[in-house]
């Protein structure tokens, strides 16, 4: 008998999201706004503008002092 494997191949862009889920919240944690934003546009990007990943980049951007692109981002 041999057995089959049900599990699906990795897909690389669920894999790519969760890396860049876990940098982005890591840079959060240690209060590194500008790897946060690199890291949330990044996450935007592959997320196509996605409404949560627009705030991620308002947020990292405001938290840099540039709160014209965070409003920016966030009138999307």
């Amino acid at each position: 008998m041999v057995a089959t494997s049900l599990a699906q191949p990795p897909n690389p862009m669920a894999s790519q999201l969760q890396l860049l889920r876990q940098q982005l919240e890591a840079s959060k944690a240690r209060m590194d706004w500008r790897a946060s934003l690199r890291y949330a546009r990044l996450q935007r990007e592959l997320l196509n503008g996605a409404p949560r990943s627009q705030l991620d980049v308002a947020r990292a951007e405001l938290q840099l002092g540039d709160t014209q692109a965070g409003l920016g981002d966030l009138a999307v």
